[in-house]
């Protein structure tokens, strides 16, 4: 029995599409996959760089007679603005780490500011 060009040809083109659609689905997994991973390591580093820098300065502010003033409370929330405000996934992922790097810093510069003025001889 043998097969005319039709079938072979609807046959080919069968296999043909399974294999594209195959390949397509792969390369898009792929392709998250790769967006997904230097998403999370950018903002691994992000976190772990705010992260010491507020237990520096809040271990020099609590091993003073300054400690527990309430920025060094807030900072025990992470100072995650998307836990305090869920509506900011809305917006583009540009715009929530533009407002949590501004919100980190001020923290930040706060909690510097405090040590400096607590290390500095008082006159």
């Amino acid at each position: 029995m043998a097969l005319d060009e039709t079938e072979i040809s609807q046959s080919w083109n069968k296999f043909a599409n399974v294999a594209k659609l195959a390949g397509y689905r792969e390369g898009v997994s792929d392709g998250k996959e790769q967006v997904f991973q230097k998403s999370f390591d950018e903002g691994y580093q992000d976190g772990f760089q705010i992260g010491f820098n507020l237990g520096k300065y809040k271990g020099a502010i609590n091993g003073t007679s300054v400690g527990g003033d309430e920025s060094l409370t807030e900072t025990r929330k992470g100072l995650c603005i998307i836990c305090k405000d869920s509506n900011l996934l809305e917006g583009s992922i540009q715009e929530v780490k533009h407002v949590q790097a501004q919100i980190s810093n001020n923290v930040l510069d706060e909690l510097q500011k405090k040590c400096v003025n607590i290390t500095q001889p008082q006159p």
